[in-house]
């Protein structure tokens, strides 16, 4: 029996992006719908050569939110079951990337699909390995303290496999330590200043949390947009990037800000990124479309339409 993807999207971070894309997709032409389901199909199993284990999985499951976005996921749901159980057998012997990509893409295919009755306390269990000294997680093992983009995928993960994240208010503690000077957050605590995705990131990881956003975070977010649109990872940067501008819309969507003045510029933004041979390119120095910048694409022209 098939269940219902999309529970409460302000709390679960992949659920609410799916939304967003589903929109971004509908947005697309007939021909650009088609290019972009043939490319993702390219890293699917078998279609990545080369790519270590934790871009070929990222990548599997991003490409596999594409497909979800698309409406076009069912006919391959048994055969990316299958494959899935095999490279979750060992979950002891992934890195938490990884983890958190397998646990994204069982999520994605449950209206079809599931994994068997061990899976998520195995990968529930997986994930203390990345808990850290002060409380949180890390993306590196043994790191002695917590980053943002630990947090971010643990609180995910944990999400997908329909799990609470054990020691919450530890984790709030060392949330609220990862804001920077000027009211960002940065992926590493005593950092001057942050980052657009870490600061979607942070401000995301609050609402989960049922804990209000500092409104300056929120400013500093509106902040990083540049005048034609899209947004700069950090200040220093020559250029904006597709993946900057998805979290922040997100964000600052989730965080109930109005983005009737982004819409049209962020728009045209993301679609200056448009790849001929289907998806979208990551800023303007990338030279192929990847799944990421491409979900995330989807993700951020959703925020724009209406």
């Amino acid at each position: 029996m098939s269940r219902d993807l999309t529970p409460e999207p302000i709390l679960h971070f992949t659920a609410g992006m799916l939304q967003s894309a589903r929109l971004g997709f509908a947005s697309l032409d007939a021909a650009q719908r088609d290019s972009l389901c043939r490319r993702m199909a390219e890293f699917l199993p078998g279609g990545i050569k080369g790519a270590t284990e934790q871009a070929e999985l990222h990548g599997m499951a991003q490409a596999i939110a594409c497909l979800a976005a698309a409406g076009r996921l069912q006919p391959l749901a048994a055969g990316l079951a299958e494959h899935l159980t095999k490279r979750g057998a060992h979950p002891e012997e992934l890195d938490l990337l990884p983890v958190a990509a397998i646990a994204r893409a069982w999520f994605l295919l449950s209206p079809w699909e599931s994994p068997a009755a061990g899976f998520a306390p195995a990968f529930a269990e997986r994930l203390l390995t990345n808990r850290t000294s002060d409380g949180g997680y890390s993306q590196v093992l043994r790191d002695r303290h917590s980053t943002l983009y630990g947090l971010w995928l643990a609180f995910e993960t944990q999400q997908n496999l329909n799990r609470s994240v054990p020691d919450e208010a530890k984790c709030l503690s060392v949330l609220r330590g990862l804001k920077a000077a000027d009211d960002s957050f940065a992926q590493k605590k005593e950092q001057l200043t942050g980052s657009v995705p870490a600061t979607a990131m942070a401000t995301a990881l609050l609402i989960a949390m049922e804990e209000p956003a500092d409104p300056r975070s929120l400013h500093w977010l509106t902040e990083m947009e540049m005048p034609e649109g899209g947004f700069l990872a950090v200040r220093q940067m020559p250029f904006g990037d597709v993946q900057s501008t998805a979290y922040a819309l997100q964000a600052l969507a989730w965080n109930g800000t109005d983005l009737r003045f982004l819409k049209e510029r962020s728009a045209e933004f993301i679609l200056d990124h448009w790849h001929s041979k289907g998806g979208f390119l990551a800023h303007a120095r990338a030279t192929d479309a990847d799944p990421d910048s491409s979900f995330l694409a989807l993700v951020a022209l959703g925020l724009c339409q209406g």
